[in-house]
């Protein structure tokens, strides 16, 4: 439904009767579009901006010399602000997985709360596994705590579900992960079989770049059970990772070896499937290492 005086920022300028501009220039490219505009519309429509309200309140903001607005946006934003001037002069709100998040944030960039509001239902609603990379990235560039929240809700409600080649493995940060698990959810969130789990912590592990004994430590702690797959992988990085002092020896790294042993124990085709590789990491562990993968498999078969 069009704006009731039927002005368009679309319109050619001539006929725009535009009184108004918004200069947007994009941070990464330093592009710029200029979009011609008009005060009625931006400050006294239903869907007005608070932000321009208040601007044009302001006498030294609303004489003949000032007819300008700049902002400097990321290129997600910059995309996305057609389809706020659409919305602001009445059309039907354009939001779609790619720009409800910067949607979202123009919308508290200038003080347009229905849009907030919706903004962040649509995203809320449309959360996938498939596409929650989308908004954990957007969320991240735009420093959109809203959106990345329930990024961080989402991923902790279906953490069950995820598997090691979800893009959100590879596009996050181990933290999002960190702060996933420690939200103290209900009796359906928790994952008593944690071996799909581990699979998926472990690939985090591998790929991040930042990874220290802190991070590491954080992760793995909640891994009530390991998959036989991942734990030499485990194994090593956690000798990459540990101090060879003691006391780290005494607590996290030998809990962690006793849920690897017991997790290699207990798949059957563990050694006979080895490759080169495997046996390689399998050689370096310690004698106490292998002595105790000896006993708990000689255990099991006794069981």
């Amino acid at each position: 439904m069009a704006h009731e005086h039927q002005l368009n920022w679309r319109d050619a300028t001539s006929k725009s009767s535009s009184d108004w501009k918004i200069k947007i220039t994009t941070t990464t490219n330093d592009r710029t579009a200029t979009y011609h505009v008009h005060k009625a519309v931006l400050a006294h429509g239903p869907r007005r901006s608070e932000f321009f309200a208040e601007i044009f309140q302001n006498d030294y903001m609303a004489n003949a010399m000032n007819t300008k607005s700049s902002f400097q946006l990321d290129s997600h934003a910059a995309r996305a602000f057609p389809a706020l001037l659409d919305y602001i002069y009445g059309e039907d709100l354009k939001i779609d997985t790619n720009n409800a998040t910067a949607l979202h944030y123009l919308s508290e960039l200038l003080g347009m709360n229905q849009l907030k509001i919706d903004s962040l239902q649509f995203c809320q609603t449309n959360m996938s596994l498939e596409n929650l990379h989308i908004y954990y990235v957007l969320a991240k560039l735009l420093n959109d705590a809203q959106v990345k929240n329930l990024v961080t809700v989402f991923l902790k409600m279906n953490m069950h579900h995820v598997r090691p080649d979800h893009p959100i493995v590879e596009e996050s940060d181990p933290q999002l992960w960190i702060d996933a698990l420690a939200i103290q959810g209900h009796a359906e969130t928790r994952i008593e079989d944690t071996r799909q789990l581990s699979k998926v912590i472990a690939k985090i592990c591998l790929i991040s770049m930042t990874l220290d004994t802190e991070t590491f430590e954080r992760l793995v702690d909640p891994l009530a059970c390991i998959d036989s797959s991942v734990a030499l992988d485990l194994c090593q990085l956690a000798d990459h990772l540990y101090p060879k002092d003691l006391d780290y020896i005494l607590s996290g790294h030998l809990l962690l070896m006793k849920r690897c042993v017991e997790a290699l124990s207990k798949d059957p085709n563990f050694l006979r499937e080895l490759d080169q590789h495997e046996m390689h990491i399998l050689m370096q562990r310690s004698p106490q290492f292998l002595v105790n993968l000896s006993l708990e498999t000689v255990a099991g078969y006794r069981d």
